[in-house]
Order: C-alpha cells, then structure tokens, then sequence
C-alpha cells in the first residue's frame, strides 16, 4: 500500500537513560507541527534528538476508519474536512501495520515503556482518532501490558479521591443501545444512584436534579459537528454538549458510538469540572461487548479501583473473551472505551 509521505509523526526521543517516573506514569506528549507531529516523553529533561523515526499519519487514520467502517457504513460523516480521505486497510494487513506503526512510533520509547505502570498521551485536539494505543509493541497492542489515559488541552490535577459505593450516580438506559440493561444493573454497585429509562427522562428532570458523583449514559449517540454532537433522549431531545454540567459529575461514562472523539462534549465537560471521561471512539456494540465493558468497568470502580485501571482490567479482559474472533473484531469489541483525564 502507498501513503502520502507528507503527513508523519515525527518522533523526537529525549533520553536513553531510565530515570524514575512520577508516580509510575510516562506521559507522551503529543503535538501538531505543520503537516507533521511531534511525541516528546514530556517527564524527562531535554538530550540532544536522535534522528527521528518516522510514522504516517494518513496511516494511523487508516487505522481508526479500518475498524469503524467495518461497523459503520455512514463512517464517513466522521471524517472532518481538515482530515484527508482514509486509506482501506484490508484485514490481513492490519496487525502488520499496527506492528510497523508501534515499532516506528512507540518502539523508541520501549524502555521507557517496560519501566512505567501507565502511559498517557497528551494529544491536540484534532488528534483525537489516532489509535496510538493499538499500536504494537513486542507482539502485542500496548493497551493490553499498560495502563493507558489521555488527555487533551491542559495537564489533569490529579487530585480526585478514590471511588468508592457510596457515590451517587445517575444511570439512563435506552433499551435499543443497552438490550441487556447493563447500565441499571450498576445501581447493585452503587446503591444511592437513580435510574431512568431514556424514554421518560426529559432533559427538564437535569435542572432539578442534585449534584451527582457520576453520570453513566447508554444511548445512541452520533457525532456531527457544528454544536450538534448528541445522545438520542426519546423521540424528540438531545443530550447536547454541556447539558450535563450542571450535576457537576467527577466521572461521566457514555456508552454511545463516537463520543470518544467528540471535541465538543470532551471540551464541555472539561471547563465543566468533570475530572474523567470514558467512552468508545469506535460505533461500539449495542449489548455483548458493551455489557461487559460495563460491568467489568464499574465493578472494579466499585472496589475503589481509579478509572484508568478499572479501564485496564476491562479491555484485558474482554481481549482474551473474543480470543476466538477475527483481529478486526475482537479489537473493534475490545479496544474501543477510552478513558479522558480532563481536570
């Protein structure tokens, strides 16, 4: 296959010594330069550069639009006029891409990597559909050997406390997106939260309600831009970007297709307060997959676990359960929650 050697990310690499994390977490910092982008370990003081591998990325869009197109034949509406048209990628070419991909992008970080608990990439904004934690390394996606997180615009505070089964949340399921009802089920969790059906929540009950401590929502979502990025409510309303900032929740968890790459209700969410976000940046699947990511998410939360881990268990986990399916699906089932640190 042929890319355009234009669009690269430029990998500029700041030390090859193995100091010490902060709190056993490497962040990759990941930027815009001109047509190319940069990843710097932002932890580290600045070495002189080595020369620079060199990554497409038309090639890592390929990536994303490979796995969403397969679920989604309406993939294109997400394609923003600013990216260039996806590349197919048949399925016998993907693992060797994301191998090639991990080793010219990720692969002069592996030690850095082996060393750290999680490794979290700060991206732009306009970046939010590189699937960099597919990549391979040593054989394997890295979101199965590490914790991962992202964030985007400023660096997170990181001073949330634990979770715990005393936070109140506020669970709404649409039947036709969670057939399993998944979403009330974590009331069994987290028995101060209140439950609602998508069809008899109107967005009128968001002003009267109390701050709550997480929001999780299963509907349909779809990502269109110009202000208009929603979640299906019923027949006639929409979850708009910042209709949730009034409840001023820690965490919000969307199992609706795409939200993971909305920009406006990420950008919303984020000068609302809310400290982690975590939905799928791939058209997820209604039930199966998505009850367990549900569950398994949740009920790691439930111990205390922070999101990032609680992320972590759920994908491993659901990983090995699709073992059986082809690459492209037992990825699109098990990859696609993605966890935000927005505060």
């Amino acid at each position: 296959m042929k890319y355009a050697a234009s669009l690269c990310l430029i990998v500029l690499l700041q030390t090859t010594a193995m100091p010490s994390f902060a709190s056993g977490v490497l962040q990759l910092g990941v930027e815009v330069k001109g047509e190319n982008v940069e990843i710097r370990a932002t932890d580290y003081r600045s070495m002189p550069a080595h020369r620079p591998p060199v990554g497409s990325i038309k090639r890592l869009q390929s990536i994303y639009f490979s796995l969403e197109c397969s679920v989604n034949s309406d993939c294109g509406i997400l394609r923003t006029p600013q990216e260039t048209a996806p590349t197919d990628v048949e399925p016998d070419e993907l693992v060797p891409i994301l191998k090639d991909e991990g080793e010219r992008v990720l692969g002069p970080f592996a030690d850095l990597i082996r060393t750290a608990d999680e490794v979290r990439f700060r991206i732009d904004w306009s970046l939010l559909k590189l699937p960099l934690d597919l990549l391979y390394l040593n054989g394997d996606p890295i979101f199965l050997s590490k914790k991962i997180s992202f964030t985007v615009g400023h660096p997170p505070s990181e001073t949330l406390k634990a979770p715990s089964r005393n936070w109140i949340g506020l669970l709404v399921s649409d039947e036709s997106a969670d057939p399993d009802r998944a979403i009330f089920s974590l009331q069994k969790g987290f028995p101060r939260s209140q439950l609602f059906d998508i069809a008899q929540f109107g967005l009128s009950r968001l002003q009267e309600m109390e701050p709550v401590d997480f929001v999780a929502i299963s509907g349909h979502g779809f990502v269109e831009g110009s202000g208009n990025d929603h979640i299906s409510i019923g027949d006639a309303e929409k979850l708009l970007p910042g209709s949730l900032v009034k409840l001023h929740p820690k965490l919000v968890y969307f199992d609706s297709c795409n939200l993971g790459v909305s920009t406006e209700h990420l950008k919303k969410l984020q000068s609302g307060g809310t400290a982690y976000a975590v939905a799928p940046i791939l058209s997820n699947e209604a039930g199966d997959s998505s009850t367990a990511t549900i569950e398994l998410f949740f009920s790691e939360l439930a111990k205390g676990v922070d999101p990032v881990a609680a992320m972590s268990v759920a994908r491993s986990r659901l990983y090995d359960r699709y073992a059986a399916n082809d690459i492209r699906t037992k990825l699109w089932r098990a990859f696609p929650f993605r966890v935000y640190l927005l505060n």
